[in-house]
Parts: C-alpha cells; structure tokens; sequence
C-alpha cells in the first residue's frame, strides 16, 4: 500500500482509530479542537493537509471550518479559495450520493487556485457520518497523482464515521450547555423582576400606573443587559399602540444613539412615550407575536431605527403577551454579529412571558389598590349616613320642637330642646372632624415608624368615642436609627395607617372596649403593629363562616399586597388582639388568606 494515506496492516489501521476515537472522546467540545484533530489525522495518516466544511445545526449549507497545513494556494485570503463557489465534493453531499471515502479527481477549488499548490492535485472527500445524517466532509491530500487506494479510503471512511458522531455528542453537549446558561439567565432576570419595589402608593390614576409599568420594564432591561451580557435592551409598551417605556444598555457601551442610556443603566426619560413605528422590529414582534432572530444584512438594518446601537450586528426582537393580548415587544442588540444559539428562541420567549408575567402582576396590583380605596371611600360614605345625617335628622327634630317651643311662649321647652340641639351639633361637628380626618392628604413619599405613631394619635385625639386614657399609642423597637426614624415607604405607611385605624375604630365603636392599646415594633425585618383592646370579643371562625367581616378581609388583603399577613385573637367576653405586619424591605405580594385567628 504505496500510495497517500497507506497504512501497513490492519493492526495499524485499528490503532489509528483508536488514537482518533481517544482524542475525540477526551474532547466535550470537539468543535472547538478541529485544529488539533485534523493534525493528529494528517499525522496519522502520512498525509499533507486536511480541511473540514460543516454544515450549520440547523440547515445544510456547508462552510470551511478547520484547516491543517493548508498550501499557501488554498489559505490565501483568510482561505478565500474555499470559501467560494461549488465543488464536486460539494455536489455529492448536497445530492446525497457522498456516502463513503472517494477519490476527487477533479476538484475545481484545486484547479483554480493560484499560487503554491505544494504538489495537490487530487484529493479524497470524507462524510462525516451521524447518526442524523451527514454533517460534514473531511478533505485531505498527499503531493503527487497518486490516489487513495481502498483499503485507505475504507480507513477515512471509518475515520469520518468517529469524527460525525463525536460532533454530533458534541454539538449535543454544547447545546445544553448553552441552552443551561440562557435559563441561568433568565432565572437571574425574573429574580430581579421579582426583587423590585412595589408599585408607589397611589397609582390608581393612569399616569402613576404608566409610572409604575414602565418600572418595571426597566428593571427588566437592566437585569437582562447584565445576565444576557448584550449590549443593549429595549422595550417597549402598549396594547391599542406601542410606546418606548425603558431601555438599558452595557457600561460603557460605544456607539449608542444620542441621548440614549449610555454607560448609565436604564432611564425613564431615554424617549419615553415615543410611538413605535410598526414597520420596526419592535412594531412587528408585538403587531404579529412572532420572534424574530437575526444579524446585520443591509436591507433590514433600517428596521432598528427605535434601537439604542445604531447598527448592531445581531439582534432579537421578541413579542410580551398575555393569553392572546399583546402588552409589548422587547429588542435585544448587540454589536457582534455572530449567530444566536441553538436554544436561545426558548429562553427569549421564556423571556417575555416573565415580562408579562410581572407587568399583569404589576397592573393586578395597581386594580387591587385602587379596589382598596373604593372600599374605603364607599364605607365612610356609609359612615356619613349613618353617624352624621342621623345626627343631623335628630338637630333639625329638636329645632323643629324649640320652634315649636317659641311660638308656644314655654321658654322651659325651649332651653331644653336648645340644650339638645347643643349636644346634636357637637356630636355631628366630632364626627365630621374624625371624618375629615381619615381623608386627609396620603402621606409623602417616605414617612417614618415615629410619624405612623402620631399619625394614630391624632386619629384617635378626634375620635368621638376616645376620652381621656382609653386609647394609647407607643412605639416599641430598638433605640438606634432603626427604631422611631426608621423610614417607610409609601405602600408601607398607608396600609399600617388603615389597619390600625380600622381596629381602633372596631374597638371603640363595635366591640365597646374600655382601653386600647396600640404598639408598634419592628421584629424580623418588618413593621409590626399591635392593636389590644378589652372589648366584647366574637368568634373569629364565625365571622369568617358567614361572610360578615368584611372589614377584616379588606385589612388582610391590604397586608397580603404589602407582602405581609394580619392575624386576628378573639373569643366572646375576652377582647380581641390584631397582629399585623409588613416586610421593610420590598417582598413579592403574598397569596390573600382570610384573617386568620392566632394560636394560644
């Protein structure tokens, strides 16, 4: 066995393969260590090069790989001579007939060349075998006419078998660990979602939820610029039209558009509210729900014009829905343009479910708080009617019988119906003060643990029903700067203000309670509040039975929003505690539970 690749014996020809078969398999990565195969086969083998075309995971289109001791004919160029047009080894693969080793004995990438050959004339084509098909060829070459015998081309044809099914393990391999990474960073980006503030304190009114939207879409461009490591992150917001609500982009990210969120994070005020064109990238994700994946290619690089790069050179626009309602589109930029993984139209839409998950979640919040206020507002309605307009029905009876009383010349009627229509005024004007009260300004943006404090004082300094020490207020927690002056977010005070409010007012009005008593604390990370009172007490399970704490369950469910959990203790004749308590730092909004009754 003379010619190239000859081998003495099959003792020799079985050691070669083992030696192929060991590397291959001491390599997860085998696309990565092409280099350093194709040496040990040319080695092996005796011969004078080898290169490799490979089709991509997901198509047939064969492109140069890996070369080996490429005459300067073949490698000028960065390997321009194959690089392009057909070939007959080409033509087989792409027919179907390249099945084994053969012999190309014209090879048009040969014959064209210009330059140093170093002797090739022919060569023999190897597929590369898998069990999913063909993914490849192995070309290699020896100076001279001579051709490969048989029992050599039965050797490359084995050796093409190792090297397809180790590739395929390894693009097997590679896949999972890329698609591992990309879900690595998508649990990064949906804790991050999940970490952030709640939505401020009043955001019933469309433009503080437009606020508290796009906040949320900026905490997501942020986490994925820094888990995906991409450079730029765009999203945008809308269900009749789609707006610019957020984008982020890497430190010290060059060549950004003027005024976008260079080196800075994510900002609001980056064209904020700039209507999406639905010829965009943007407009087509969201208008179609399709994802779309690509790389620079001239024609389309003019669909990028709401991006933050001005020419990325790869890119990722991504439909937000939820159930079939579009709420968004997402564009992910980078500046390489290098093609996306395998798994990554998986992760993207996992992506943007979690975008919709937590913008539904954040919209649910804004609805259930303002439910919350309704309620509010409908139950000091009923406060109206029943406290005040009955107080004021008795003043105008006990006018109408002083008139009387004047015209009838009995000034003892008189001074008497006066001294009551005294007494009915005073009490309307109490309760109108406590009323006027509860409706308030809401507090600022941060108020401390010692301004809830006294803010329960004055609620219970103008309560009709308080006199003298029958309702106290304290502050107990830690004499340092996490004590009284530990600062609350809006969210925090507003729902700690209600809940002692109404158990105060509960006390004092249903339950008959001679003494209140109010503590406030700050044990395990949160703020908590204490109301006890010595009142009639009532069976918690029943109340609960016959749906008449209603009250109870609006205090609960504005707990659970803040993160927190109220807890009732009563029976009959023994008084009631309410426990209730909020995190200081921001946690997810707890499922709602109906109050429950604490043990012991």
């Amino acid at each position: 066995m003379d010619g190239p690749g000859a081998v003495s014996g099959d003792l020799h020809a079985l050691e070669v393969l083992d030696r192929i078969a060991r590397l291959l398999n001491s390599r997860a990565d085998v696309e990565a260590a092409l280099d350093e195969v194709l040496a040990l086969v040319v080695r092996l083998l005796r011969l004078r090069t080898a290169w490799l075309f490979l089709s991509a995971p997901h198509g047939r289109r064969l492109g140069v790989t890996a070369a080996h001791a490429l005459p300067p004919a073949l490698s000028a160029g960065e390997w321009r001579p194959l690089r392009r047009g057909l070939c007959e080894c080409f033509r087989q693969f792409y027919d179907g007939k390249l099945r084994e080793a053969v012999n190309i004995v014209q090879c048009s990438r040969l014959d064209e060349a210009r330059g140093d050959r170093q002797g090739l004339v022919y060569h023999a084509s190897v597929p590369l075998k898998g069990t999913s098909g063909t993914l490849g060829i192995l070309n290699v070459a020896s100076p001279g006419r001579a051709l490969f015998d048989p029992a050599a081309l039965h050797l490359l044809t084995a050796a093409g078998e190792h090297l397809g099914t180790a590739l395929e393990r390894s693009r097997l391999f590679v896949r999972e660990r890329q698609r591992a990474r990309l879900f690595e960073a998508v649990e990064r980006v949906s804790r991050a979602l999940a970490a952030g503030s709640p939505a401020a304190a009043g955001a019933g009114a469309a433009d503080d939820a437009e606020n508290a939207l796009a906040e949320v879409a900026g905490r997501f461009a942020e986490a994925c610029v820094d888990a995906l490591g991409v450079d730029a992150v765009s999203v945008a917001l809308g269900e009749e039209e789609l707006r610019l609500a957020a984008a982020a982009t890497a430190r010290g990210c060059p060549g950004s558009r003027p005024g976008s969120p260079e080196a800075q994070g994510h900002t609001l005020a980056w064209r904020a509210g700039v209507e999406v064109p639905g010829r965009s990238l943007l407009g087509l994700a969201w208008r179609f729900g399709k994802l779309h994946l690509g790389s620079a290619a001239g024609s389309r690089r003019r669909r990028l014009s709401v991006g933050v790069l001005d020419t990325p050179g790869s890119w990722a626009a991504v439909p937000v829905r939820v159930g079939s309602r579009r709420v968004g589109a997402i564009l992910i930029e980078r500046w390489a343009a290098v093609p996306w993984p395998e798994a990554a139209e998986e992760a993207l839409r996992a992506l943007g479910a979690h975008l919709a998950l937590a913008l539904e979640s954040c919209r649910l919040r804004i609805r259930a708080r303002e439910l919350a206020r309704q309620e509010e507002r409908h139950r000091m309605a009923r406060q109206l009617h029943d406290a005040v307009s009955q107080e004021l029905f008795s003043l105008t009876m006990v006018l109408a019988a002083a008139r009387h009383a004047a015209r009838g010349g009995d000034p003892g009627r008189l001074q008497e119906a006066l001294g009551q229509g005294e007494v009915r005024a005073r009490a309307a004007l109490e309760e109108m003060r406590r009323l006027v009260h509860e409706l308030r300004p809401r507090p600022g943006r941060h108020r401390t643990v010692a301004d809830l404090a006294a803010a329960l004082g004055e609620f219970v300094r103008y309560h009709p029903l308080a006199r003298g020490d029958r309702v106290q207020v304290r502050v107990e927690g830690p004499r340092r700067p996490v004590g009284g002056t530990t600062r609350l977010s809006a969210e925090q005070f507003e729902t700690m203000w209600m809940v002692g409010r109404e158990a105060v007012h509960n006390a004092l009005r249903h339950a008959g309670a001679r003494t209140v008593c109010v503590r406030l604390g700050l044990p395990d990370g949160g703020l908590r509040i204490t109301v006890a009172d010595d009142g009639a007490g009532f069976d918690v399970a029943s109340v609960h039975s016959h749906g008449t704490g209603h009250g109870l369950s609006i205090m609960a469910e504005r707990c659970a929003l803040a993160g927190g959990w109220l807890r009732l203790k009563s029976k009959p004749g023994r008084g009631t505690v309410a426990v209730a308590w909020v995190p200081l730092r921001h946690q997810p909004a707890a499922p709602f539970r109906e109050p429950v009754e604490a043990g012991g």
